[in-house]
C-alpha cells in the first residue's frame, strides 16, 4: 500500500538506485580487469584459475539468494492455500527479488562454468572437473545444504513433536499458527534438500567422468633387452665398465645388457 514509505516512488528509488550505479560501476571496472590481467598472464591454466575463482565466487553468492527467495515463495503459496497469510507485501517483494536476481546471474556464471567441460576436448574437460575452485564450491554447496536440512527439519520435527505432546489429553487440535510454521520448516528442508543433492549428482558425475576418463594401461614385459657399445680395450674391461654404469640394475648377457 506505501511502497515508498510516505515518499514518492521515485525518491525512495533513489538510493537503492546510488548504490546500483556505484557498485555496479566497480564491479564492471573489477571485471574487466580480472579479464585483462588472464590474458596477461604467461600461463593458460592461471589464466583459466582466475576465471575459475571468479564465476564460482558469483555462483557461491547467488546460491543462498536463490534458496532463501524460493523457499520464502513456496511458504507465502503455501501460506495463501491455508488462508493463513502473515506476509506483507515486503516480504513477497524480497523473495521474488532474490530469485529474480539470483537464478539469472547464478545460471549465466554456471553456463560458462559447464561451457569450458562441453566445449573443450577430453583433457580440457578433466582440469575443469579437476580445479579447485569447482570442488570447494560443490562441497560447499553440498555441505551447506546438508546443514540446512539438517536444521529446518529438526525445527520441523521438533514443532511438530511438540504440537503433538500438547494436544495428548486436549481436545484442542493444532493451532493453525503452529501448523502453519511446520509448512514453513518443512519448505524450508525440501529446498535445501534440492539444492544439495544437485550439487551432489553434479559432484558424482564428475568422479564418474574423472573414472571413465582414466588410460587403461597394457600391462608389458618387465625385462627389456638393450644394445650397447662401450668402449674398452678388450671385452673384459668394456663389461666391467658397463656394469659399474648400470649399478647393479641390469643384468649384462653376452653382448647386450638387460634392463630391469
Amino acid at each position: 500500500p506505501d511502497p515508498g514509505g510516505g515518499r514518492p516512488l521515485l525518491a525512495a528509488a533513489g538510493m537503492p538506485l546510488t548504490h546500483v550505479a556505484v557498485f555496479g560501476t566497480a564491479w564492471v571496472l573489477a571485471r574487466r580487469a580480472i579479464a585483462r590481467d588472464a590474458l596477461r598472464l604467461p600461463e593458460r591454466e592461471a589464466q583459466a584459475d582466475v576465471r575459475r575463482l571468479y564465476h564460482y565466487l558469483i555462483a557461491v553468492i547467488t546460491l543462498p539468494m536463490i534458496g532463501f527467495g524460493a523457499a520464502g515463495l513456496l511458504g507465502v503459496v503455501g501460506s495463501y492455500a491455508m488462508a493463513y497469510v502473515t506476509h506483507n507485501t515486503g516480504d513477497i517483494a524480497l523473495y521474488a527479488t532474490l530469485v529474480i536476481v539470483g537464478v539469472p546471474f547464478w545460471a549465466y556464471h554456471w553456463w560458462r562454468i559447464q561451457r569450458e567441460i562441453w566445449a573443450g576436448d577430453a583433457e580440457a574437460a578433466s582440469r575443469e572437473r579437476r580445479a579447485q575452485p569447482r570442488r570447494l564450491y560443490l562441497y560447499a554447496a553440498v555441505l551447506g545444504g546438508a546443514l540446512a536440512t539438517l536444521v529446518f527439519g529438526s525445527a520441523a520435527l521438533f514443532r511438530m513433536l511438540n504440537a503433538a505432546f500438547e494436544a495428548m489429553g486436549s481436545a484442542v487440535p493444532f493451532w493453525q499458527s503452529t501448523i502453519h510454521d511446520i509448512q514453513h520448516l518443512a519448505i524450508d528442508t525440501a529446498v535445501s534438500f534440492a539444492l544439495a543433492l544437485w550439487h551432489w549428482r553434479v559432484l558424482r558425475a564428475d568422479r564418474a567422468a574423472e573414472r571413465s576418463a582414466v588410460p587403461v594401461v597394457a600391462s608389458g614385459p618387465s625385462v627389456f633387452a638393450f644394445q650397447v657399445l662401450v668402449e674398452g680395450d678388450d671385452v673384459t674391461a668394456a663389461r666391467v665398465r658397463l656394469e659399474g654404469a648400470l649399478a647393479g640394475t641390469a643384468v649384462v648377457a653376452d653382448g647386450a645388457a638387460t634392463r630391469r
